[in-house]
């Protein structure tokens, strides 16, 4: 019996180490299945609240590993493709508000400058 036990334990600690369980099991399930694992008498209530703990702390580590990973990805994928940040088109749209405001303060103070719009200059 002790022995199932640990072997158990070991099987879920194993699956948790090689990212297969706690990565995607969320934390309802996780206790679910040690309080399934409690009532078959394969652990104790003790062993299970440590186990629970201990692959949700697993669990965690690995979702942010794992989300860091995916961040970093994307963003050496966004460099290589040559695409514009958020923040940079924001900037270049804040440029282009300037120069537009610019511009039309420029033709008020000489009326004889040709009058150009967002639409005649495409």
């Amino acid at each position: 019996m002790e022995r199932e036990r640990r072997s158990i334990a070991e099987m879920l600690n194993r699956m948790v180490d090689m990212g297969v369980g706690a990565a995607v099991m969320t934390k309802e399930a996780i206790e679910r299945t040690v309080d399934e694992m409690v009532s078959r008498g394969e652990m104790s209530r003790e062993e299970g609240k440590r186990l629970a703990q201990q692959m949700a702390e697993k669990g965690e580590a690995q979702r942010s590993r794992l989300q860091e990973m995916i961040d970093s990805t994307v963003e050496r994928l966004v460099n290589r493709m040559d695409l514009a940040k958020r923040s940079e088109l924001h900037l270049l749209q804040s440029r282009l508000n300037q120069l537009e405001s610019r511009l039309a303060r420029l033709e008020r103070e000489e009326p004889g400058l040709p009058a150009t719009g967002p639409e005649e200059g495409l």
